[in-house]
């Protein structure tokens, strides 16, 4: 029986070959393509407008919503039309906030938690220090907790 970490026997190891030949094949330049094979500095700055007036649109309408919280604002938007699936795909952070602000959300949750790992190591409890940095983590990662279930209920 072999370990699953040992080399495999020498007979089913596999090998590389190299041709002693080689051909190219060059294909002429296509105008039109070259001209349209990326979108211009324009058309992105464009899209990302788009974007940005379609999360502040759909922002505006969660709020409006008749449910009180974020979750049931946008399966009521969902279920009576006013808003589709696609429309929220990709411009959560238009709706949640910017990345930035979720980077930074991230690094206070982290910062946070290590303080009071620390703070735990420090005081050596008889506790179970474990369950205390669990529940220090929770209690500070409430607001990634809600968002989640935003966009949770976004892609239900």
């Amino acid at each position: 029986m072999t370990h699953k970490l040992s080399p495999p026997p020498k007979s089913r190891r596999r090998r590389v070959a190299f041709s002693e030949c080689s051909q190219l094949h060059v294909y002429e330049q296509d105008d039109f393509y070259a001209k349209n094979k990326a979108y211009t500095a324009e058309d992105r700055q464009r899209f990302g407008k788009d974007a940005a007036r379609d999360g502040m649109r759909i922002k505006f309408l969660i709020d409006k919503a008749p449910p009180e919280n974020i979750t049931d604002s946008i399966k009521y938007l969902l279920r009576h039309g006013i808003i589709t699936r696609g429309e929220l795909v990709g411009i959560e952070h238009h709706i949640l906030g910017t990345a930035s602000s979720i980077m930074k959300t991230r690094r206070h949750h982290a910062a946070k938690v290590l303080r009071k790992q620390f703070s735990l190591k420090m005081q050596k409890l008889q506790d179970d220090p474990i369950k205390q940095l669990g529940t220090a983590a929770q209690l500070s990662s409430i607001q990634s907790t809600q968002r989640a279930r935003v966009r949770a209920a976004m892609a239900a």
